[in-house]
């Protein structure tokens, strides 16, 4: 079990963000709930009772997270200037000098300025490999997605290392990205979004899918990433942070859309780099439900 008191110092950052319990998979590094990605988080108190908890997690909604891992990396990081003062929060861990995360808050302005990825959304995700030897795993990976979480604390399992941050970057030193941070993380994720691109300029959900402009699930009217299939009988609602169907629903549960009609919930479905979509099909009511609806407005 996690340690209460080595948690204290996260109890205001979980009124904000999101915490979560890691302890599954091999490497003990996953969270320990299936749908994290749509999980409102956990407080510091509930994270110390998780039986064979080995660690906690902070989902990167809010947070950017440069995750710095290997010698040529650290050069790396430090030639381009993401490494320089003031000081911002940093989660180290005690058997290795080389593998570190750094992390800042941008604000909203800073959020304004960055593309939309190819689903709509101002997130990322992506590594940047700093060795020319290619069997080496030296990278820095680059994170502000709903759809990955970084551990601040707990234990590394596979080294038996201990994750901390020192007093001269704890979590009271978080900050937001100063101008030339910003620009330099900028400039990285247009690389990275420039090798991606469809050839053709456009974003791609297939030929069957056609976004939707207005949601009649959720609403979402910004950031179309919500899709209805070609033969109009199937809805894809993208669960955001801004606009999100409801995710409590029975499968079969029938809801009526603001186009009016009515769509039956059918199931729940992750796309990896994405997030998570609510499936739901156009309801098709039986003759008993037609006949009682014919009586009913007798």
């Amino acid at each position: 079990m996690l340690n209460l008191q080595q948690l204290q110092p996260y109890k205001e950052l979980a009124k904000s963000n999101v915490l979560l319990p890691i302890g599954w998979g091999d490497d003990k590094k996953a969270p320990m709930l299936s749908k994290w990605q749509l999980h409102k988080g956990f407080t510091v108190e509930e994270l110390a009772k998780i039986n064979n908890a080995y660690a906690v997690g902070l989902r990167l909604d809010k947070v950017f997270c440069a995750d710095i891992d290997g010698e040529t990396a650290v050069r790396w990081a430090r030639f381009k200037g993401l490494l320089t003062q003031p000081a911002t929060w940093e989660v180290h861990r005690d058997t290795s000098p080389y593998h570190f995360k750094r992390f800042f808050i941008p604000d909203s302005k800073q959020i304004e300025q960055l593309p939309e990825n190819q689903y709509g959304l101002q997130e990322f995700q992506f590594k940047v490999k700093t060795s020319k030897w290619n069997q080496s795993n030296d990278a820095v990976e680059f994170f502000l997605t709903h759809q990955r979480q970084c551990i601040i604390a707990g234990k590394h399992f596979k080294s038996g290392g201990e994750y901390y941050s020192a007093e001269s970057f704890g979590i009271d030193k978080l900050r937001k990205p100063t101008d030339k941070e910003w620009q330099i993380i900028l400039e990285e994720v247009y690389k990275h979004q420039e090798k991606n691109i469809n050839p053709t300029g456009a974003r791609s959900l297939g030929k069957d899918w056609n976004r939707l402009p207005y949601c009649p699930i959720c609403g979402r009217n910004s950031h179309s990433i919500c899709s209805i299939h070609k033969d109009e009988q199937t809805i894809r609602c993208f669960h955001g942070n801004s606009f999100s169907p409801e995710s409590n629903l029975a499968v079969g549960e029938v809801i009526t859309s603001d186009w009016g009609d009515q769509w039956a919930f059918c199931r729940f479905k992750d796309e990896p780099a994405i997030g998570t979509f609510s499936i739901y099909t156009k309801h098709k009511p039986t003759p008993t439900q037609l006949n009682f609806r014919r009586w009913r407005n007798v």
